[in-house]
């Protein structure tokens, strides 16, 4: 900034750059928000910055136009060239899995026959660590230790799995539950949560899948003549994911149910084929919870236990089930 025009080159991060001395540094305001996570503020004639690891930055006004030293201003630069490239490379990574997901879904012998709003559905845009609803401390935790994952966990309230699990000896902090009942979890959305679990799962910060899908739309329960009570929406023979004659509230829950299934079975598989991958001989746990099949009292139900999915799934991941009467559990 001397009044003069010159050429000057842009690095990969976007920032411009010239040899020249008697030309001042100017920082991109927009860059030291979005790269580098600082506050700014103004407040009458005086600009205040925060930078999340310096801290209060010694901006000085002069002549009305704010300024930094310049030794300052070069390093803040040189922390913008940095973080723009690796959002770069991160970006230039996350398209290749991105689209190494796309195929998956349309190859996999399993989800090629799902229909189309559950297969368009599994893969969106990569989330932020950010999208994750929990403070900064049990963020930076999860990162850095990895988590256990109870997917659709309900309310906090009474006997969870975490108050199971710490009753066991294990550490409340290396299970991460999460239900739309508890604020901020909609895994029906294409961002926030679920988009956050991809990320998640492509750094192999998963260790383990529990979950407990909605079962409303598979109930033995609808078959049971009640007054007022919600007729059978799938039957067998091609009906599985929703009857012909749906109405649209109808069609609304199926189609749910069936995203919140397929969404946690994939987000395992990802997880899975990518430790294969990387030759990590410990494999990801699964453990999925549904009412058992009532084939052998009421075969017209269409459970999730009998459907040609869970069939094939079950034979190339060598899943075992073990059916029990909750009843006899205290449930």
């Amino acid at each position: 900034a001397n009044g003069e025009s010159t050429t000057l080159q842009v690095t990969p991060g976007g920032i411009m750059v010239t040899d020249r001395h008697d030309v001042e540094p100017i920082l991109p305001m927009g860059q030291l928000v979005h790269d580098l996570g600082c506050q700014v503020k103004w407040a009458g004639e005086t600009l205040n910055v925060v930078h999340p690891v310096r801290g209060q930055l010694p901006v000085q006004n002069r002549n009305g136009c704010p300024q930094l030293p310049r030794t300052l201003a070069l390093e803040l630069i040189e922390e913008m060239e940095t973080t723009g490239v690796q959002k770069s490379m991160k970006s230039i990574s996350f398209e290749k899995e991105k689209k190494w997901m796309e195929d998956l879904v349309e190859s996999h012998p399993v989800l090629r026959g799902l229909p189309q709003h559950v297969k368009s559905r599994l893969v969106t845009d990569i989330g932020d660590w950010k999208d994750l609803p929990v403070n900064r401390r049990q963020r930076k935790r999860l990162q850095r230790d990895g988590f256990l994952l109870h997917l659709y966990a309900g309310e906090q309230d009474g006997f969870t799995l975490s108050r199971a699990w710490k009753q066991q000896g294990g550490n409340e902090t290396h299970l991460l539950e999460i239900d739309l009942k508890r604020g901020g979890h909609n895994m029906l959305l294409d961002s926030g949560v679920y988009a956050w679990l991809l990320r998640a799962v492509l750094q192999d910060r998963v260790g383990a899948f529990i979950a407990g899908p909605n079962c409303r739309t598979g109930s033995v329960l609808q078959r049971y003549p009640r007054e007022n009570a919600p007729r059978p929406v799938s039957a067998w023979e091609g009906e599985e994911h929703g009857l012909a004659n749906l109405n649209p509230a109808e069609k609304a829950q199926v189609e749910e149910d069936d995203i919140l299934m397929w969404r946690f079975i994939f987000l395992w598989m990802i997880a899975t084929y990518l430790r294969r991958a990387r030759q990590v001989q410990k494999p990801v746990g699964f453990l999925l919870e549904q009412p058992a099949s009532p084939k052998n009292y009421t075969p017209q139900c269409v459970s999730f236990w009998d459907t040609v999915e869970w069939m094939k799934l079950k034979e190339e991941f060598g899943f075992a089930e073990t059916t029990f009467c909750q009843g006899h559990n205290g449930g």
